[in-house]
């Protein structure tokens, strides 16, 4: 990749806008620290542009906790407010106000409202009140438009990339659907064949018995490829288990396990919930820890994944992809519940109920989930 292409990368995830923001910053508060002969007056400054560019770098992984730096910018105005220094108080009070107002889907209405009451107050306790709602409203402009810029560009990107995935899974079921029908017809074919040489060579024992075992190897065959073209291998739950334990550490993610032994018939399914549910984690989220619970409980049996580090404040239906409305259909064609969606403090849960013996058609595959991006 050149450094025109990485550029161009960069951008196109907001980091132009994020790098604006930085030395929007920095400028200012290089030009408060330096101009001013007040020791309190440069500490509170240096304090503050550190505490807004900290929050800055890290506002998408502090989650409910990315209020506390603009209470803490807010405070560090209304100390100024109280020297004669109405234009730094402007900074502070300004880039306090936008943390707080971008932090408003994970803060109470309360902090919302000290966003609103801090600058009336600071206005009150100095005596240039323009000066500092001017450099207030200065600061506030410019961070907050560069911030939701960056954002912006984050989501378009993101949206990109959702759009991508779909054309994906759309050439892999439409590839999926021609293998299928070329593949099963020729089987189908042969099939008929291989039945009527049994009939013409049913006086041979020998030759009547190979040709059954061509029969059982098409038919094997046949249900093979139904299989294939619409869901992954399913592997077992002990398998999917050390898969997910394995890739979780190796990314850092603290996994948690309590499993019980359930209905045999139930693994297969369980297996392929914990295959979507660790791969929606890592697409949709920035986790630290996971939990699986697998519990056989009056009647049915019991999946359980919670995972933390969901951007909060979004809609369910954004927080997962399309492999979960899959599985939402496929569990119910079990007689089985799905229930998923997000809890508190960034965490997501994805319970599901089925009962056992779980109750299919002869010849189909205990669960069939289709194949998606990661498939």
């Amino acid at each position: 990749m050149t450094w025109t292409e990485k550029a161009r990368d960069l951008v196109s995830v907001g980091g132009g806008a994020r790098i604006l923001t930085w030395v929007w910053v920095l400028t200012w508060a290089q030009h408060a620290i330096t101009t001013r002969d007040d020791l309190l007056v440069q500490v509170v400054v240096a304090v503050g542009g550190v505490v807004m560019l900290v929050w800055e770098a890290l506002h998408d992984r502090l989650h409910a906790w990315s209020v506390v730096p603009g209470l803490g910018l807010l405070l560090c105005g209304l100390v100024l407010a109280g020297t004669d220094s109405p234009r730094d108080s402007g900074y502070l009070l300004g880039w306090g106000v936008v943390v707080l107002l971008l932090s408003a889907s994970r803060a109470r209405p309360a902090l919302v409202v000290a966003a609103i009451a801090a600058p009336l107050i600071a206005a009150i306790l100095v005596s240039d009140s323009a000066a500092l709602l001017v450099n207030m409203v200065n600061q506030f402009l410019v961070v907050y438009l560069l911030q939701r810029l960056a954002q912006t560009a984050r989501e378009l990107r993101r949206t990109q990339d959702q759009l991508a995935r779909s054309e994906v899974d759309t050439e892999r079921e439409r590839l999926a659907g021609e293998i299928n029908t070329m593949v099963g017809a020729t089987l189908v074919d042969v099939s008929a064949q291989t039945a009527q040489a049994r009939i013409h060579f049913a006086r041979d024992d020998r030759i009547s018995a190979h040709l059954a075992e061509v029969e059982d190897l098409v038919e094997h065959g046949l249900t093979q490829l139904a299989q294939l073209s619409q869901e992954p291998v399913i592997d077992t739950l002990d398998a999917e288990l050390h898969t997910a334990q394995t890739l979780c550490r190796r990314l850092g993610v603290q996994f948690t396990e309590s499993v019980d032994d359930v209905d045999v018939s139930v693994t297969p399914t369980f297996a392929l919930l914990l295959r979507e549910a660790v791969t929606n984690m890592f697409k949709h989220a920035q986790p630290t820890r996971c939990t699986v619970v697998v519990r056989q409980v009056d009647r049915g049996a019991v999946f359980m994944f919670t995972n933390d580090g969901t951007p909060e404040g979004k809609p369910a239906a954004e927080l997962h992809g399309s492999g979960q409305d899959r599985m939402r259909t496929q569990i119910a064609a079990v007689e089985g519940e799905f229930e998923a969606g997000p809890l508190t403090d960034g965490r997501y849960r994805v319970v599901v109920r089925v009962p056992t013996p779980v109750r299919v058609d002869q010849g189909s595959s205990p669960i069939a989930l289709e194949r998606n991006s990661h498939g």
